[in-house]
């Protein structure tokens, strides 16, 4: 039989796999971005008077590598989403709609307990109990 803090630490696991998925995506798009920015100056003519390197980078591997940024963002993107509906429709048997909220807040949203606290002016303690119950109390398919 499993103890309460094994179920906590599991689906504490669990639901912070999609913050760690967002996370991920966020990183490959700023990637991304600076790519974008790279590709721009190449194309920009006032820029193509920069010296150069000993390897050169042409543009046409600057969108392979933009379409593989892409690609893996949309990878990312479609983990995420499944896992973000199973997580809401977990949340949504939640019979507290306060503990619900909580870890939508924090799991989906990324929102600080603190900041929740705020949010749903109640005490920073009160949120934390409703976290910590709530994250017991949530039924996922691991």
């Amino acid at each position: 039989m499993t103890s309460n803090d094994d179920v906590f630490r599991m689906n504490k696991g669990y639901l912070i796999k999609y913050r760690i998925i967002m996370n991920k995506v966020d990183r490959w798009e700023e990637k991304l971005y600076r790519l974008d920015s790279r590709i721009n100056s190449i194309q920009s003519p006032a820029l193509k008077a920069e010296p150069g390197s000993s390897i050169k980078i042409t543009l046409d591997d600057l969108l392979i590598q933009k379409k593989e940024i892409e690609e893996r963002i949309n990878n990312f993107l479609k983990d995420a989403r499944k896992l973000r509906t199973e997580i809401e429709n977990a949340l949504d048997k939640l019979e507290n709609n306060n503990e619900a909220r909580v870890l939508d807040l924090y799991f989906l949203e990324g929102i600080t307990l603190h900041d929740i606290s705020k949010l749903m002016t109640f005490s920073e303690r009160h949120i934390i109990r409703l976290y910590v119950s709530g994250v017991r109390k949530t039924k996922l398919s691991l």
